[in-house]
């Protein structure tokens, strides 16, 4: 359920509908919902806080700080891209 939320693979309403069709026990759908929403709603959180202080008060430090933790989002998405296609293997003629 972990890597199920932490890649948005399919909208949440089927995602819902598969674990609840499914033989998943309540206690670990909330607990991997829990840990897999985690990490992306503390970094959407940080950045739009991060965005509305440099609205409020622009100067040199808050405009360096969206900065640097847009990089962070961009290269950490970069790095979870790279690592998902590691782990599957590739179909693509060109690749093998």
């Amino acid at each position: 359920m972990i890597m199920i939320r932490l890649v948005p693979i399919a909208p949440f309403t089927i995602v819902n509908l598969i674990a609840g069709a499914s033989h998943i026990r309540f206690r670990d759908f909330a607990f991997g919902t829990a840990l897999g929403e985690l990490p992306g709603l503390l970094a959407i959180s940080i950045f739009v806080n991060q965005i509305s202080d440099t609205i409020k008060y622009p100067t040199v430090t808050s405009i360096g700080m969206l900065v640097g933790i847009a990089l962070l989002l961009f290269l950490g998405g970069i790095g979870l891209w790279r690592w998902l296609n590691r782990r599957t293997p590739s179909t693509h003629p060109l690749t093998r």
